[in-house]
């Protein structure tokens, strides 16, 4: 944006070479680049600026010490897809079975808005040196979503870290936890052979019942 100086009759001072101008959005927005710029012969010029966050509207403010403020409205649309983001991480790591809790990954702008037209962009999900995956670790966007299904890892146990990553975007990455196989024997015989709640029967007593006294003539 260009912003420009003005005296009470609206003309642009032109000897003005000091003002400074700080440019401000509203909402959940942020300014990104140069927030302020100096004028320059009564013309303020904002070289780098820009705005960051959801899509829709907002308002550009623009103010400097005690000068009337300007303001201009603004609608942010969809930027370039930059970024995978997770949205439900890869839990219960069993050694060659699916993971119990499957992946899912978004397209996202800088933004963090979904590029919900994204049919395009293939993702794989990786594991470092230690462990190999199974399944289909490969997909494409749907609307730019991409909900793994029956993949998992296989390999030594251990903590190890999963990447999902494609071509030119940021990549996302998670930590999952590969329990030994003798860990999970052990669980499973300790479940087996948990002893029964106790449980107690009560013979019952016999009960004494008296004659009746008789008196005695």
């Amino acid at each position: 944006p260009i912003v420009a100086v003005r005296d009470a009759a609206g003309n642009v001072r032109t000897t003005d070479n000091t003002t400074v101008v700080t440019m401000t959005v509203d909402g959940t927005a942020t300014v990104t680049g140069g927030t302020t710029a100096t004028a320059v012969n009564g013309i303020v010029t904002f070289a780098t600026a820009g705005i960051d966050g959801s899509t829709g509207a907002y308002t550009l403010t623009f103010t400097s010490g005690a000068l009337t403020v300007a303001t201009q409205p603004i609608t942010l649309a969809l930027g370039a897809a930059s970024q995978l983001v997770l949205t439900i991480q890869a839990a219960g790591a069993t050694d060659n079975v699916p993971f119990a809790t499957q992946p899912a990954v978004e397209v996202q702008d800088a933004g963090g808005n979904l590029i919900n037209a994204d049919n395009t962009t293939q993702v794989t999900m990786t594991v470092e040196l230690g462990a190999s995956t199974i399944g289909t670790t490969t997909l494409t966007a749907i609307g730019g979503l991409v909900n793994f299904s029956g993949v998992g890892i296989t390999g030594i146990s251990g903590s190890y870290t999963l990447t999902y990553a494609a071509t030119g975007l940021d990549s996302a990455t998670q930590s999952v936890v590969l329990p030994s196989a003798e860990l999970l024997t052990t669980l499973a015989r300790a479940v087996e052979t948990a002893p029964s709640p106790l449980r107690t029967t009560q013979t019952p007593r016999p009960v004494y019942n008296p004659s009746p006294l008789t008196p005695v003539s």
